[in-house]
């Protein structure tokens, strides 16, 4: 037999990009997975060597790390671990600002963290893992095809401009017509001030949710970014700023002290209470999007010398969502969790087939209809009087053309939102607040909240058997609290 067919007992997988999604994603798969089983090995350029391991590289070292605060329902961090949990959620990073909803299971709130402080204590787990290689490098697609020859399953998750995917060119062309408006596409120009609120956090999210101008997700601290949706004009105006497009410039509050925006960007603050001594940066994001036809293709085809090659997209390289409603980094948790499920049911020491993918392909249709295209409509569009549809940004511009509204009108237009949010002041965050703090102390494992199936293969997982008829008789991951 061939050498390269004997290494068929252990299943090789590349991730390329370091994020979050890509991190969780190597860690769910190693707890599923011994040392013997499988070997994962973890590219991104972000990385340095310091005192021996593998970190984050800063500033000095040309990396600005991710501030921003994103808010992680429990129906994914439940799919985690617990010990995992403990380890990355940690009281004093991460926190609960935003009320249950339809994402939250067995009573658990959303939490609030820090993205750097995510990808922090990611880092530090799966450093520890032996079934996991860090490689402190860019992976180049283009001069390094041979070194995926060998592997059965490529993992791209790095970045909704994914040079990877773009090169590969093997999972079809996508499709921006979704989500445009007379032929336009439906894009936003968004400012992400980066600031300390005094609000108490229900009052922030309160006014988030009575309006469409800006958004506030604090940290626990108080500490986030404040996010101002821009008009067309506004958009321009930062373009001309930065001399480019407008995404992912970063700015110096002085730059807008002269300008046209300055006064609405005053508007955000003192409705959310921020002292103008409190805004520390500026960054300026444009939004769109894209619906993909698939999330799977063949790399490689098998060979006698070598296994078939299955490439997959995660994170924001397969779905890349509106940050508006909030929804991906949990699309991206989902999406990772889906693939294990596929990876670890379908592996039986011999190469992957396409087929066995089907179940991972539909699952991010699914995901793709539920966060981007259907939460598109209600993140970017609203309904007019007339039963038109209109972009909310066109909405913030018309608003400005009679003159600046008065402090009566924006009372006036505030009461009624504040006012239809009915359940959420009366409601205690005590109960979430105790069954949060009870993930964080205890060592019991998760135990599913519907059926008390899940997957559980190395300690913290709970081990169940799956319903009758389920294709396979594959495990699925179901990590859930009774």
């Amino acid at each position: 037999m061939p050498v390269r067919m004997a290494m068929n007992d252990m299943l090789r997988i590349t991730v390329i990009g370091g994020g979050p999604v890509g991190l969780i994603f190597a860690a769910l798969a190693s707890s599923c997975m011994s040392e013997d089983e499988v070997r994962i090995r973890i590219y991104d350029h972000r990385w340095h060597l310091h005192r021996g391991r593998v970190e984050w590289k800063g500033p000095q070292q040309g990396n600005r790390r991710r501030q921003q605060v994103v808010t992680v329902q429990s129906r994914q961090y439940t799919l985690l671990p617990r010990q995992l949990f403990q380890h990355v959620f940690r009281q004093e990073l991460s926190g609960n600002i935003w009320p249950t909803g339809p994402d939250s299971v067995a009573g658990l709130p959303p939490l609030n963290i820090r993205i750097a402080s995510l990808e922090d204590g990611l880092l530090d787990w799966v450093r520890k893992c032996p079934q996991i290689e860090l490689h402190r490098s860019k992976f180049e697609v283009e001069r390094q095809p041979d070194e995926l020859r060998d592997e059965h399953l490529v993992v791209i998750c790095d970045g909704a401009g994914s040079q990877t995917r773009e090169s590969l060119g093997i999972f079809g062309k996508p499709d921006a017509n979704t989500f445009c408006r007379g032929g336009r596409p439906l894009e936003d120009v968004v400012l992400g001030l980066q600031v300390k609120s005094r609000l108490h956090p229900s009052a922030a999210v309160l006014l988030t949710l009575a309006q469409s101008r800006f958004l506030l997700n604090p940290g626990t601290n108080g500490e986030g970014f404040l996010n101002m949706r821009l008009t067309d004009e506004e958009a321009l105006e930062v373009g001309g700023m930065c001399g480019a497009e407008p995404n992912k410039a970063v700015f110096n509050t002085s730059q807008f002290a002269h300008s046209a925006l300055w006064s609405r960007i005053m508007d955000g603050l003192t409705l959310f209470d921020i002292d103008i001594n409190d805004l520390k940066s500026v960054t300026s994001f444009k939004l769109s999007m894209a619906e993909r036809p698939r999330f799977t293709s063949i790399l490689f085809h098998q060979t006698l010398t070598s296994p078939a090659t299955i490439a997959t997209l995660l994170g924001d390289a397969a779905i890349s969502v509106h940050f508006w409603p909030g929804r991906g980094l949990n699309t991206g948790i989902a999406s990772a969790a889906s693939l294990v499920t596929t990876v670890t049911g379908a592996w039986r020491k011999r190469s992957f087939r396409e087929a066995d993918f089907a179940a991972f392909e539909a699952r991010m249709a699914q995901l793709q209809f539920r966060n981007q295209t259907r939460g598109f409509y209600g993140s970017m569009r609203v309904d007019d009087t007339t039963g038109d549809v209109t972009p909310i940004r066109d909405f913030i511009s018309r608003s400005y053309q009679d003159g600046p509204p008065t402090h009566a009108q924006h009372q006036g237009k505030l009461c009624d939102p504040v006012g239809s949010i009915e359940s959420f002041p009366q409601e205690s965050s005590r109960p979430a607040a105790s069954r949060v703090a009870e993930l964080r102390s205890t060592t019991r494992p998760y135990r599913s909240a519907d059926s008390g199936d899940g997957l559980s293969t190395r300690g913290e997982w709970t081990v169940g058997h799956l319903p009758p008829g389920r294709p396979g008789g594959r495990p699925r991951l179901g990590c859930r609290l009774k």
